[in-house]
């Protein structure tokens, strides 16, 4: 009975260990991809922002003549 009582420990104080390393990990793993999505948003709102400043539109009327409009 003690020898069981002594691998139940173990295997608890092993099992706490893993968790808090799995743990760490997750956290990490999450900041990070946080991180990388603020970065990809910041990209799309600088794109836009940049597309609305210099706005073109292309017109292609059915002849063969093409209009750009420019601001």
């Amino acid at each position: 009975m003690k020898e069981f009582i002594e691998w139940t420990i173990f295997f608890i104080i092993v099992g706490v260990m893993l968790l808090g390393i799995f743990a760490s990990v997750w956290e990490d793993a999450k900041e990070i991809g946080s991180e990388e999505q603020r970065e990809l948003d910041w990209r799309e709102v600088n794109y836009w922002k940049q597309k609305s400043q210099h706005p073109m539109v292309h017109i292609k009327v059915l002849d063969g003549e093409e209009f750009i409009l420019r601001r």
